[in-house]
């Protein structure tokens, strides 16, 4: 009770960690896509609570060729089921581990610090949830 599932990436510098997000395929529910993604990148169930916000970003991609990405999130609270935090994904997840509101605030701060496209707009994600969620 009180506490957040974050994650952490493989290139991500110590004490970094964010919420799980992912993408939803192409004729997926938009629940069950979401469902997914949390038990693949966090190893539990969720079921989704409340809708907090939508919002969109276009990025320039340096790498792969270029150009523009058009980028959605839908975020939400959700509630933990079950499930033993022993994710699938370790491709992309080095860590997953339960934190606090607090020390939520302190990854959008240190998001921010890298100065990087990507930090800057989870860094936002970031602001806006705590502000929504509480």
């Amino acid at each position: 009770e009180g506490k957040l599932v974050v994650i952490a990436k493989h290139f991500y510098p110590p004490r970094l960690y964010r919420a799980p997000s992912g993408g939803i395929h192409k004729g997926e529910e938009f629940e069950a896509g979401a469902k997914r993604e949390i038990a693949e990148e966090c190893g539990c169930e969720v079921a989704l609570r409340r809708f907090l916000l939508r919002t969109s970003a276009l990025f320039t991609a340096r790498e792969h060729g270029g150009g523009e990405i058009n980028w959605r999130s839908f975020v939400f609270l959700a509630d933990y089921v079950s499930g033993d935090f022993k994710f699938t994904d370790t491709h992309e997840i080095r860590e997953v581990r339960l934190a606090d509101w607090s020390e939520f605030a302190e990854f959008g701060r240190i998001m921010r610090q890298q100065g990087r496209g990507g930090f800057m707009y989870r860094a936002a994600l970031h602001e806006a949830v705590e502000a929504l969620a509480r």
